[in-house]
């Protein structure tokens, strides 16, 4: 078997991995805790509604459709030049499925420092996906199982990134210059949509917006909830909605 069909089991097993780790971490969480549950026992203004992480169905359900793809189940005879983008991705995607891993594993120990760093590097891998990809080589149907997938999963990933910076600045209490939780909440509103409408005028990026709102939405919802915060933060409620 020659490198190229190693990397491509390795890509398979590698994400296996990571969702028989995610399904263990809700049906039998080493700390006896899932992962919402340890972050809603750091109370913050910023992580949205639970039913916002809906979202981690659909990422998943396309990263198995670009599993599938780039270990040629439904790609049969693509051109070469988009054969030689995927096999340089693969080295990537394999990082980025061993990071998701070290997260769950980091976040089930509360090792909030940790979780936020390999979050972090997680970010970046999937920024550096897409320093292979060509957009002029591919068809729609090969866009749809290369770029949508990462498009989608790294857009979550910068509001998760940021969700866990929260949840780590709540576990050590920062109050540095007085500064009150609204305001750090309102300050990382404004850099997600600062980023946001970036990556939509600079590159088009739509699908980070439509996470964008989506992630707005579950804010918003959050914050309107009885149960939650039942609008006692107004202001964050009119940071996200403008």
């Amino acid at each position: 078997m020659n490198n190229k069909g190693v990397l491509k089991i390795a890509v398979t097993m590698s994400y296996l991995a990571m969702i028989l780790f995610n399904i263990a971490s809700i049906i039998s969480p080493t700390s006896g805790r899932t992962a919402a549950e340890i972050a809603d026992s750091y109370p913050n203004l910023f992580v949205p509604a639970q039913y916002t992480f809906v979202i981690w169905i659909l990422i998943y359900g396309l990263l198995s459709a670009f599993v599938l793809y780039q270990a040629d189940i439904w790609n049969k005879g693509y051109n070469k030049p988009v054969q030689e983008m995927i096999n340089q991705t693969r080295g990537t995607t394999i990082g980025i499925n061993v990071l998701s891993i070290g997260w769950i594993i980091a976040w089930q120990k509360d090792y909030l420092a940790l979780s936020f760093v390999i979050a972090a590097i997680l970010l970046i891998g999937l920024s550096h996906y897409f320093k292979y990809i060509r957009t002029e080589y591919l068809t729609l149907k090969e866009k749809f199982f290369v770029i949508l997938p990462f498009r989608i999963y790294f857009s979550w990933i910068t509001v998760f990134v940021l969700g866990n910076l929260i949840i780590l600045l709540v576990s050590i209490k920062f109050t540095l210059f007085g500064i009150t939780d609204v305001m750090i909440t309102v300050a990382t509103l404004l850099i997600l949509m600062g980023f946001s409408t970036y990556r939509i005028i600079r590159y088009g990026d739509y699908i980070f917006g439509a996470t964008t709102i989506w992630s707005l939405f579950g804010i918003v919802g959050k914050h309107l909830l009885p149960s939650r915060y039942h609008v006692q933060y107004p202001q964050i409620i009119v940071v996200a909605l403008v």
